[in-house]
């Protein structure tokens, strides 16, 4: 992606800077916190108050970005030292977003998208909000699909596109090491080879790439404060072993390690007793492939409102490469499975 993240960051800072900031004392505070990093204060004043306005739910979702250690002056950081870098853009962005993001950082940037998309759908004229209401009483409108859109939705649009190629980020960080891979044809992560290989042995039921991938360690686990169970599995990639959890055809997204009997005891490196942590302790599990596929379709998706055309070339040629083809359409769950496992082919 030669210029679509930074375009997308860059534009995000020019809109936020001729923010109308008179509209109420509450509404001047809560953008005062957010301009001095003071995100819990707005999560706080705002995460709980009924029927918010569009001008609320925005600066809750950039609140929940920032408190994820990625808000817009962070991915601003990134950019400048991306083009200091050269080498492939969203490699690179991806790798410097994990290094940036907070233990909350997947959890929060899935709470401002959530919101950018409340804000979408209230800024809806009646037109669109009653042919949302006759295609099954949609509360989530479609940045393509949906039109017309306003100004300020488009502007919307650009917010949700860079929220999700974020998360997208923070998703790859937790399952790579070096995200270089992904744009050097002589580069192997073992990691990310490990993590593919497991993908597709749960999503196909049990295959997967033999040559470079040898799994073992196959056991039932449970994890006692929340009672879920897991097939638990290791795959191994040029002597190095890594541990997952397969839940139905998925894995589960992990972070760290700790013990079948607490969650406390999680710690970032691996110790006896421990086992892969899941990052989802509480609430709806949060699998990797399907969530990945979803948020870089819809970080993708969410771009085409821009009035930059190549920046939509650009976002096109991106899909082909993770594709491997030039037929269009959404990144299927195999197509990424494949780009992630086949380092030397992208």
């Amino acid at each position: 992606m030669k210029k679509t993240i930074t375009t997308l960051v860059l534009t995000s800072l020019l809109l936020l800077s001729g923010c109308d900031d008179t509209k109420g004392e509450g509404a001047y505070a809560n953008q005062y916190n957010l301009d001095h990093s003071n995100y819990a204060e707005v999560i706080a004043d705002l995460k709980d108050k009924t029927n918010k306005s569009s001008e609320e739910l925005m600066l809750l979702a950039s609140a929940y970005m920032g408190n994820s250690g990625l808000g817009l002056s962070s991915l601003l950081e990134i950019v400048v030292e991306n083009e200091n870098d050269g080498g492939d853009e969203f490699a690179s962005f991806a790798q410097k977003v994990g290094q940036k993001s907070s233990n909350s950082a997947v959890a929060d940037t899935s709470k401002a998208i959530d919101h950018y998309n409340q804000a979408l759908y209230q800024l809806s004229s009646e037109a669109l909000k009653a042919k949302l209401l006759a295609d099954g009483n949609r509360t989530m409108v479609d940045c393509e699909a949906d039109s017309p859109l306003s100004d300020t939705q488009k502007d919307v649009c650009l917010y949700i596109s860079i929220s999700n190629l974020t998360k997208s980020s923070v998703l790859l960080s937790l399952i790579a090491d070096d995200l270089s891979a992904l744009g050097d044809e002589h580069k192997e992560d073992p990691k990310m080879k490990a993590s593919s290989c497991a993908m597709e042995y749960a999503f196909s039921t049990g295959t997967y790439d033999t040559k470079k991938c040898t799994i073992g360690g196959q056991k039932k686990v449970v994890f006692d404060e929340n009672g879920r169970a897991y097939d638990y599995f290791t795959m191994s990639v040029s002597g190095k072993s890594f541990g997952y959890l397969q839940t139905g055809k998925y894995t589960a997204l992990t972070k760290g390690f700790c013990t079948l009997d607490s969650f406390a005891s999680r710690r970032e490196t691996p110790f006896s007793g421990g086992y892969v942590c899941p990052v989802s302790e509480v609430g709806d599990e949060i699998t990797v492939l399907n969530t990945l596929t979803t948020t870089i379709n819809s970080g993708l998706d969410s771009a085409k409102v821009a009035d930059d055309e190549e920046m939509r070339e650009d976002i096109e040629d991106f899909r082909e490469d993770i594709k491997g083809n030039e037929e269009g359409g959404d990144v299927s769950e195999e197509e990424l499975i494949d780009y992630l496992g086949d380092e030397e082919e992208n």
